[in-house]
C-alpha cells in the first residue's frame, strides 16, 4: 500500500497504467486465438457437444500453443515497460519496440518463450476444465447453465488458471526484464537458472 501511495504521489495515476497498450492489444487477439484454437481442436474430436471432460482438457491445452506464440513478444514489451528498472529506458511501447529491435534484434522479443508455453498449455487445460466441472456440477441434467452458473464457472476458471501457472509467470517475467548488454535469453539460458535467480532475488 505504501508503494502504491508513493507512486501515486510522485508520478500520478498514469504510473498504474504504464505499459497498458501492449496488454490491451494482446488481450484482444489473445481471446480470439484461445477460443478459435479451442474450437478447431474440438471440431477435430467430433465437435464441442461430443467432448468428454478429458477431451475438453486436451482442447484447452491445445489452445495454449498459439496463445504462447502470440503472447511472448506482447508480454516482453509489457514487462519491460512495467518493471521499474527497465521502464526508465523507454519512452513508451513504440520506443521499447524500436530500441529492442535495433539493439538486440527481433529474436529477443521471444525471450521467455519456453516459460510462456509452459504457462499457457497447462493453463489452457486447467481453464477450460475448471469451467466445465463447475458448470456441470451446478446445472441440473437436461438444462442449460444459468447466468450465475456461468459466472461461477468463469470465476473458478480464472482462479484455477492463475493458481496453476503463477510460478511460470514469475520465471517468464524475470527472464524478460533482465538489463544486460547480452540478450536476456543469454543471461538466463534455461528455466532452472532463471528460477534460481528469481529465488535469490526474493531472499535478498
Amino acid at each position: 500500500a505504501a508503494a502504491l501511495l508513493a507512486n501515486h504521489h510522485c508520478k500520478g495515476v498514469g504510473v498504474f497504467y504504464r505499459g497498458v497498450a501492449a496488454p490491451i492489444g494482446g488481450a484482444m487477439l489473445e481471446q480470439s486465438l484461445m477460443f478459435w484454437s479451442y474450437g478447431a481442436a474440438a471440431r477435430l474430436l467430433g465437435g464441442k457437444d461430443a467432448l468428454s471432460l478429458s477431451g475438453i482438457t486436451l482442447c484447452g491445452a491445445v489452445s495454449g500453443i498459439p496463445l504462447a506464440i502470440w503472447l511472448t513478444p506482447v508480454e516482453f514489451l509489457k514487462c519491460r515497460l512495467q518493471a521499474s528498472h527497465t521502464a526508465k529506458l523507454y519512452t513508451g511501447i513504440y520506443g521499447c519496440f524500436r530500441h529492442t529491435i535495433k539493439s538486440q534484434g527481433v529474436s529477443v522479443l521471444f525471450t521467455g518463450a519456453t516459460a510462456t508455453m509452459l504457462r499457457e498449455v497447462p493453463g489452457g487445460a486447467v481453464y477450460f476444465a475448471a469451467y466445465e466441472i463447475i458448470s456441470r456440477a451446478l446445472t441440473p441434467k437436461g438444462e442449460q447453465p444459468s447466468t450465475l452458473t456461468v459466472i461461477a464457472g468463469g470465476g473458478m476458471a480464472g482462479f484455477s488458471y492463475w493458481a496453476a501457472i503463477m510460478p511460470f509467470d514469475v520465471i517468464k517475467s524475470k527472464m524478460q526484464t533482465v538489463v544486460s548488454d547480452a540478450a536476456p535469453a543469454q543471461q538466463f539460458p534455461s528455466l532452472p537458472s532463471a528460477s534460481s535467480s528469481s529465488s535469490s532475488s526474493s531472499s535478498s
